[in-house]
């Protein structure tokens, strides 16, 4: 294969080949050039570009909702990083871990790994890494319901940003500081903060950040049932992500275009969106995304009528997400199921999931608790059971 010099040469190569496949979401393509690369390090001993490798390969999988294997793959590079006593890079494969298990809806734990970072990264006063763990905390939160705590955690990260004149960081964190209060249903503050992130990202020419800004504003008016002004959002978005050819990008804002027509009633139209991002996931290997598709598709299907249809795609969904170990997204689709039930007048089928819902997320602390107890206590009712 030619000299160690070559070899290393080659490597380098191949990972910068790697970056712009991700860089366009061809997330097969950079796995065959980082495999490669992973390779040639391994041939001839690159310890530490090995681990670094692991890392990125672990970013593309959880990227696809391959989480186990993401795992596996941190925890490849986080022992490459122990044998070298180098605590920063063993900081970022916290990190990275911390946001495998929010994704799977493990928040406690998430929570623990990004504190672990954290405490390095404030050890070795590295402000800016800091900065992102409080952000990165600040998600775990925002999904486990605690807002307000989420709050707290993106204005320190955002104070730091601010600080070091770091106006791509200041954008995003407006951007997460938007989320939260979306969720929050304070429409206002959510759209003022979009807008101060758009002002930087315009500024920056930033055209993914623009993108995802787009998306933001998008799902706020599609919340509110403004249809209209939802579309005008996400297209501006879509063009975007044509634009710089994310693939991945371009398959969620399917999605949410889908989710708007389904709103309107435009059956056909969503139908047509979310078979072409389904198309695009499935191109992709994403998995994750492929059973959220499945999950909206049965909800449009449920939603006319056509029974056999949405239950044949909610157990799609409900295949996949169990294979990928997330409960979180397991104990939603039991919940949409047992709705499912409910309005077909099974209600027997329909408490059974919605308990096994309320458990599941009770277990991890989720914000929809509320909304799945208050599910269970109306189905109680019409049997005449008590929930206990």
């Amino acid at each position: 294969m030619g000299s160690p010099n070559d070899v290393q040469s080659m490597a380098q190569e191949l990972m910068a080949l790697g970056i712009d496949y991700m860089r366009r979401g061809n997330w097969e393509q950079a796995i065959e050039q980082y495999t490669r690369a992973q390779a040639a390090f391994g041939q001839v001993g690159d310890t530490r570009s090995l681990a670094q490798v692991y890392n990125i390969l672990g970013s593309i999988y959880t990227q696809r909702g391959e989480w186990n294997e993401a795992i596996c793959l941190y925890r490849h590079s986080l022992l490459i990083f122990e044998d070298l006593g180098d605590e920063y890079s063993m900081a970022q494969t916290y990190n990275n871990l911390g946001s495998v298990y929010a994704q799977k809806g493990h928040w406690v734990y998430a929570i623990k790994l990004y504190e672990k970072a954290l405490e390095t990264f404030e050890e070795l006063e590295d402000l800016r890494s800091v900065s992102q763990i409080y952000n990165n905390l600040g998600n775990a939160y925002t999904q486990k319901g605690g807002l307000h705590q989420a709050i707290a955690l993106y204005e320190r990260a955002l104070e730091t940003f601010e600080e070091l004149e770091d106006l791509r960081s200041v954008s995003q964190t407006y951007n997460n500081l938007g989320s939260v209060y979306t969720r929050m249903g304070e429409w206002d503050q959510a759209i003022e903060l979009y807008q101060k992130s758009l002002s930087i990202t315009e500024a920056l020419d930033d055209r993914a950040g623009l993108a995802a800004t787009y998306n933001n504003v998008g799902m706020i008016y599609s919340a509110r049932d403004k249809h209209e002004a939802a579309l005008e959002w996400f297209h501006k978005s879509l063009a975007i992500k044509e634009e710089l050819g994310d693939m991945a990008g371009l398959a969620a804002i399917y999605n949410n275009l889908g989710s708007v027509y389904t709103r309107m009633g435009e059956w056909d139209q969503a139908i047509e969106l979310y078979q072409k991002s389904l198309e695009t996931y499935e191109e992709l290997g994403d998995e994750y995304s492929m059973a959220r598709t499945y999950n909206n598709l049965a909800t449009l299907y449920s939603a006319r009528g056509e029974w056999d249809r949405a239950i044949n795609l909610y157990r799609k969904n409900l295949e996949i997400l169990e294979k990928l170990e997330d409960m979180y997204g397991v104990a939603l689709t039991r919940h949409n199921i047992a709705l499912y039930y409910e309005e077909r007048g099974d209600l027997e089928r329909a408490l059974e999931n919605a308990r096994w819902a309320l458990d599941a997320l009770q277990q991890l602390g989720a914000f929809q608790t509320a909304k799945a107890e208050a599910t269970v206590h109306r189905m109680e009712e019409k049997v005449g059971v008590r929930y206990s």
